[in-house]
């Protein structure tokens, strides 16, 4: 038993090192991209002629799963909320911040066995990228958007009867890349309606 209890007392310490040592590799491609976007945009900004728009938005998020040995772990589809933050800086250009969540619950399905619902958890996007206006007919502008960031699985820890009681949950980061488009309709100078897919 003393064995079994030092063996996972090293698997859940080696698993907090590698993800530290993601959070630094996501921490330092964060900074060397704003460093990047910065320097990029620097000369031709006026900062203060720039326009800033500010975008909290719902939608709905169709998850995805994760293939294992003995079955998939299955993220359900879910609301999603959040908010996006555009700053013009040239000819129909803007840097985009983004930030969304998800609440929603892990289950693993077993190859032709039963569903077992294993934790709630949170799915938290948090995304910089560049929108690019590609055409405006009135009030209606039509974009594409491309951005880089990370994701963040947050589990709560809050376990159901059909957990395996030898089960424990970590924050997981992963790197993740958008790209999409929509439009933009204006019903005043201040005041529109984006729509994104």
């Amino acid at each position: 038993e003393n064995k079994e209890n030092k063996e996972n007392k090293e698997n859940k310490e080696n698993k907090e090192n590698k993800m530290k040592l993601t959070q630094s590799h996501f921490l330092k491609s964060m900074i060397i991209m704003l460093v990047f976007a910065i320097s990029f945009f620097i000369q031709p900004l006026n900062v203060s002629a720039q326009k800033i728009e500010i975008t909290p938005f719902y939608g709905f998020q169709f998850a995805g799963k994760v293939v294992a040995y003995q079955g998939d772990l299955n993220i359900r589809d879910a609301a999603m909320y959040g908010l996006m933050l555009d700053i013009s800086v040239q000819g129909g250009m803007q840097i985009e911040l983004y930030y969304s969540r998800t609440d929603t619950r892990a289950d693993f399905v077993e190859y032709r066995g039963p569903t077992h619902k294993l934790t709630d958890l949170s799915v938290n996007y948090f995304q910089l990228g560049f929108l690019r206006a590609v055409k405006n007919v009135d009030k209606i502008t039509m974009y594409g958007i491309g951005s880089l960031g990370a994701s963040l699985f947050s589990p709560t820890g809050q376990n159901y009867n059909e957990t395996p009681t030898n089960y424990y949950y970590d924050d997981w980061w992963l790197f993740s890349v958008t790209v999409g488009g929509g439009a933009k309709i204006m019903f005043s100078e201040k005041i529109g309606l984006r729509l994104e897919g």
